[in-house]
């Protein structure tokens, strides 16, 4: 299951113990659309301008009827750099990124020159006309020596890949920052549990 942030693409599939069929719910960009028992169509909506991802009454009942137990009403903002997309991967001994999704769906084609800039212990990548760097023939991007030891990144570190569709901006974020902004955000997520 993928995790709706802003205007995330999503979809969740789940088996609704009293209907006669699998029941799935899905998503792209701004509508939120599914079938449930009985083909009665329910739908969601994100707005931009306040960003808050709303559900009709029909729709709560129908998701809650259909799982064995209740999401709360989530208000999310919408990310300020609009839609993007992730994946966490690993660096190999060669800097090759292992995840091409990210790649992908950015649309970047093998051959294309990228410019690779350390930011503060991250990485920020763009397509450009010329560069020594490139995605690769099979469709990995490869991140120089150069650019590694500027941001404190190794082989065989996991690292977040974040995609902006609308800036068309790659940005390889270690997982340890992202920790610390989660970490920021919301603290109380992470209290330690008493036994």
């Amino acid at each position: 299951m993928d995790i709706i942030s802003g205007d995330l693409p999503f979809s969740s599939t789940w088996a609704n113990p009293g209907a006669s069929k699998t029941e799935s719910m899905s998503s792209t960009h701004q509508a939120l659309s599914g079938v449930v028992s009985g083909d009665r169509e329910i739908s969601g909506r994100l707005d931009r301008a306040d960003g808050v991802v709303g559900y009709s009454p029909e729709a709560q009942k129908a998701l809650v009827a259909g799982i064995p137990f209740a999401f709360p009403v989530v208000e999310l903002p919408v990310p300020p750099m609009g839609e993007f997309t992730c994946a966490t991967t690993t660096i190999d001994p060669a800097g090759r990124l292992g995840d091409r999704s990210v790649i992908k769906c950015l649309g970047w084609s093998a051959g294309q020159p990228v410019s690779i800039e350390p930011s503060q212990g991250m990485l920020r990548i763009t397509r450009v006309g010329e560069s020594e760097s490139s995605v690769a023939a099979n469709g990995y991007v490869f991140l120089p020596v150069s650019a590694r030891r500027a941001s404190r990144l190794r082989a065989g570190e996991r690292v977040l890949m974040a995609g902006g569709l609308e800036c068309d901006v790659l940005v390889i974020c270690p997982l340890r920052a992202v920790g610390a902004a989660l970490w920021s955000y919301r603290q109380d997520l992470f209290e330690a549990v008493v036994a």
